[in-house]
């Protein structure tokens, strides 16, 4: 019981850390704003950025489906699978939900799309940061 607990919170210092170090890595909307001119330029910035996490995040999911297809063929069931797969729609949902309120949020002003980037930005790198930390980095 003692070592689960131990291992429960190590595993819950390094999510701390991983979504401290997301967050401190510089909110990619004001880093934008700071290497471009122009609302155009802030837009490509973000996209990029964008393609990028989105990239980093599709690996670490595909690394962690790997390992739930391993563990299900090991125990013989499709319960981890058929989990991760029902969790990912449910963030994908969460995502389109959260950045459409920051959207929302800016009403008509010029800012709002560079907003909801920046937003999906921001979710995809703590997720694919917390599926890192707690599945793949062992």
């Amino acid at each position: 019981m003692k070592l689960s607990f131990v291992r429960t919170c190590v595993v819950a210092a390094a999510l701390v850390g991983v979504v401290s170090a997301a967050v401190a890595a510089a909110d990619p909307l004001q880093a934008c704003y700071k290497r471009a001119d122009t609302m155009i330029e802030v837009q490509a910035c973000l996209k990029k950025e964008l393609d990028q996490v989105q990239k980093y995040h599709d690996e670490v999911l595909d690394r962690v489906m790997d390992s739930a297809r391993e563990l299900d063929r090991i125990q013989k069931r499709k319960e981890a699978v058929k989990a991760l797969t029902e969790a990912n729609k449910a963030f994908a949902r969460y995502v389109d939900e959260e950045c459409g309120w920051v959207q929302a949020s800016y009403g008509s002003g010029s800012g709002a799309g560079n907003a909801a980037l920046a937003c999906r930005i921001n979710l995809l790198r703590v997720r694919a940061g917390t599926m890192d930390a707690r599945f793949l980095s062992h």
